[in-house]
């Protein structure tokens, strides 16, 4: 991620990896350094370095974070270029060589060509961006303002929207865009296979602008009715539209996107800080664990026993309990939807009548299996003489056959 650091009051790019945390100043030079473009380990910005006081020079610079070295792409003494764009090996960007009031787009290739024009028709050419070969600008004339592309390294230039627009970003064959609808912003999308529909991805009575894509993926900042900005997210194949960030008494604002991790600017006051969200969130997994029954535990079947576990992770209400036999592969279904309170009272089937049961709990994406094998067995209706409930006829049945003689509990027989 790269952003420009304004702490100094002029501009420095600087750079954070996500993954580990490791926070980086890309180029602290004297003046401004803005626009920073980012693709893989080459990060690319606008420099004002060579300015004086008297004129603006802006320049295009480049840093590479695995030979943590820089380099100057475009350095034009009295000419400014501006808004560059990157995309593996090629940089794109807006440049005034041709004449102060005339911008073209420019381009360099980093495994050989260091500077080729992509545009240079007649009104200004500005805001390139590049994915994969193929280049979006934005063409004003006169009388319009049009999007024109190229694929490199094709000379050839089509029309892809002639009307009014801003904000233009791209991914794959997909432009997004931000227009004026009536008095409102709305953002449109458009699939360079068919550029005659454009399609709208959102429009509301508030402003939507701002927008940036990546693969399936279109991310904007939406005015909401306290007056400041959220963030909101819709995915163009399914339709899902999520909220990323809203109902802060802050802006938020000017959203970025790779993957399914969205970064966005928030503060007030020229105060401000990077966010970052998931689309959609993360699903934190549940951990389950099974305390009872344990290895070598013996149930006899039809008499009530119990079943406890324990969650952590992510919240669930409900639980889904089984339990198999014989080691096999087959579940039998216990509670479908049992409350995840960590214990559940089980009666055993006659049917399970095996030494290697095994009882199973599911909750969300995460699963839990008792310790070793226990066993469930079947008392015959024959052993009638089984006093102690072990469906065994032996000397502790005759121990609590002799400590009842002569008790009664029929009121109407009994002699008290």
């Amino acid at each position: 991620m790269v952003w420009t650091d304004k702490t100094n009051d002029t501009g420095d790019i600087c750079a954070k990896n996500i993954d580990t945390g490791e926070y980086l100043v890309v180029c602290n030079a004297g003046y401004e350094q803005s626009y920073p473009a980012i693709s893989g380990s080459k990060i690319v910005w606008q420099d004002k370095r060579n300015s004086t006081i008297s004129k603006s020079d802006w320049d295009i610079y480049m840093y590479d974070l695995t030979e943590q070295q820089e380099h100057p792409i475009c350095v034009r003494a009295g000419t400014n270029q501006l808004s560059p764009g990157i995309c593996g090996n090629i940089i794109v960007w807006q440049d005034f060589k041709n004449g102060s009031s005339n911008s073209d787009i420019y381009g360099c290739d980093l495994t050989g060509n260091p500077d080729f024009s992509i545009c240079t028709a007649s009104g200004n050419q500005s805001y390139a961006v590049i994915d994969g070969f193929k280049v979006i600008w934005r063409n004003t004339s006169i009388s319009d303002t049009n999007v024109y592309s190229k694929i490199l390294p094709s000379e050839l230039i089509s029309p892809v929207y002639l009307g009014n627009h801003q904000n233009i970003e791209i991914s794959g064959n997909t432009i997004v865009w931000d227009t004026l609808s009536g008095t409102n912003l709305d953002v449109i999308g458009l699939d360079l296979a068919s550029p005659a529909s454009p399609i709208t991805i959102t429009s509301d009575i508030a402003n939507q602008s701002c927008p940036a894509i990546n693969g399936d993926w279109v991310v904007w900042q939406q005015q909401e009715p306290n007056g400041t900005y959220g963030i909101y997210a819709k995915n163009i194949v399914s339709g899902d539209k999520y909220t990323v960030c809203s109902g802060q008494e802050h802006l938020q604002c000017n959203p970025a996107i790779s993957g399914d991790l969205v970064v966005w600017q928030s503060g007030a006051d020229d105060v401000g800080v990077i966010l970052a969200a998931y689309i959609p969130p993360p699903t934190i997994p549940t951990t389950v664990t099974v305390s009872y029954p344990e290895d070598a535990n013996v149930f006899r079947s039809g008499k009530a026993s119990h079943i406890d576990w324990q969650t952590s992770g992510g919240a669930v209400t409900k639980v889904k309990i089984e339990v198999r036999k014989d080691a096999g592969s087959a579940w039998s279904l216990i509670a479908a939807d049992a409350n995840n309170t960590g214990t559940y009272i089980w009666t055993p089937a006659a049917d399970l009548n095996s030494n290697q049961c095994q009882i199973r709990i599911s909750a969300g994406i995460g699963q839990g299996l008792s310790d070793g094998f226990f066993t469930v067995y079947d008392c015959p209706a024959r052993v009638t003489a089984d006093l102690t409930g072990d469906c065994k006829v032996d000397l502790r049945d005759f121990a609590e056959f002799s400590r009842q003689w002569l008790d009664c509990g029929n009121v109407l027989i009994c002699d008290y």
